[in-house]
């Protein structure tokens, strides 16, 4: 079996999906299966071909995420498929953009078949998520060169549609018939992130060059505006006098992403007088390392597919205090997790004085999520379900 996964970004740009995407394509490879990746060539430095951990990534020019690349992509993407039909039994596009419209085309042309895999609810309706306000190029992309109906009947060209959570399965129910969707949460290696004893989490700290003591609140993620990352920033005041010692971790960047705030959260964080308090990271490739050092994990955001990152500190055995948004709370509940209202600077607040006030809560917590990982989300559970369904649609 060979399957082509595609992308609009991919290593060493970390994401949710690109984590999601590598972690399936390393399942994929341990069961015989010949995967490759084609993506968006993001900046130039980057090459346009490598292999990547045994995956073959072949990166399209032209370079960035300006307008006028997402529209050579369509054409780009296209072309390059019509010329590759044959290295591939099964196209699986991540996201819904010019990247997967041009899969679409190319898979009416070759009779190849398509899976999509939309990142959040929005994605397949085109309704702007993370705080996203639409600009004139997406109304007139949505209004008219692509209107509803005509987008509604390229997205029925594809084979399936593979739903992350239950609301974006509901969401794909309204266009596409029942037994084109594909219920398929996101996966987490269960192995390979496990709890850190005290000794591990001292040497991880120590590595990163973090604060060797005092309570260590980790956020890893994208710093775009959806994620909500200043209601975080503005609660850490407020627990500082209780808490000296406390520290936050924001590990990601903003860079490459139409709604980057990462400037605007430093100026927070400077405004705020918290450059002692807080570390931003950037890009990293150790998440284990960062989950490991943390003393629990934070997760400010609005609106999510099935947030990879919640999924790995359940894993790493980490107190969990995230929004009660979508997304978050098919994952986690009042068990498993604190669930403070999205946006409440004081719910947040008094969450985080809870968790940090009530070791044993918790603790016991942090237990029962990592049960439910093992249980219910482990990766090589997932990488099976996505070969059943391969074997369901490969041609012949």
């Amino acid at each position: 079996m060979r399957i082509m996964l595609l992308l609009d970004r991919y290593l060493p740009v970390v994401g949710g999906a690109e984590r999601q995407a590598a972690a399936l394509a390393a399942e994929l490879r341990q069961s015989g299966v010949t995967v490759q990746v084609l993506t968006r060539r993001l900046e130039a430095a980057l090459p346009a071909r490598e292999v990547l951990d045994g995956v073959p990534v072949r990166r399209l020019a032209p370079v960035g995420l300006s307008k006028a690349a997402n529209a050579l992509m369509v054409g780009r993407v296209l072309a390059y498929l019509l010329a590759h039909a044959a290295e591939a039994d099964l196209w699986q596009v991540y996201g819904v953009g010019p990247v997967g419209l041009a899969a679409l085309i190319a898979g009416r042309l070759t009779g190849k078949p398509v899976l999509l895999r939309p990142a959040a609810t929005g994605n397949l309706t085109r309704v702007d998520h993370e705080g996203l306000t639409p600009t004139r190029y997406s109304r007139l992309l949505r209004r008219y060169l692509f209107p509803p109906a005509l987008w509604n009947a390229w997205l029925r060209q594809a084979a399936g549609v593979i739903a992350i959570s239950p609301a974006i399965a509901a969401e794909a129910a309204a266009l596409l018939p029942p037994d084109k969707i594909h219920l398929i949460p996101n996966g987490v290696d269960v192995q390979r992130l496990q709890p850190a004893s005290a000794a591990q989490r001292r040497a991880a700290r120590q590595t990163l060059g973090l604060p060797p003591a005092g309570p260590l609140l980790l956020f890893t993620g994208r710093l775009v505006r959806g994620k909500r990352v200043d209601v975080l920033l503005e609660a850490l005041p407020h627990l500082l006098p209780q808490y000296p010692a406390l520290h936050l971790v924001l590990a990601g960047s903003g860079a490459h992403q139409p709604d980057d705030v990462e400037a605007a959260l430093r100026a927070q964080v400077a405004a705020l007088g918290l450059q002692a308090q807080v570390t931003f990271a950037g890009l990293v490739t150790r998440i284990d390392l960062y989950l490991q050092a943390a003393d629990a994990f934070v997760f400010p955001t609005e609106k999510e597919g099935m947030p990879n990152v919640v999924l790995e500190a359940m894993a790493a055995g980490l107190p969990i205090v995230a929004s009660r948004a979508s997304g978050v709370v098919e994952v986690v509940d009042d068990t498993t997790a604190w669930l403070p209202p999205v946006g409440d600077v004081a719910a947040w607040v008094a969450a985080l004085h809870a968790l940090l006030a009530q070791p044993d809560q918790a603790a016991a917590r942090a237990a029962a999520a990592r049960h439910r990982a093992v249980t219910r989300f482990s990766l090589a559970a997932m990488a099976e379900r996505y070969q059943a369904l391969y074997r369901q649609l490969r041609p012949g």
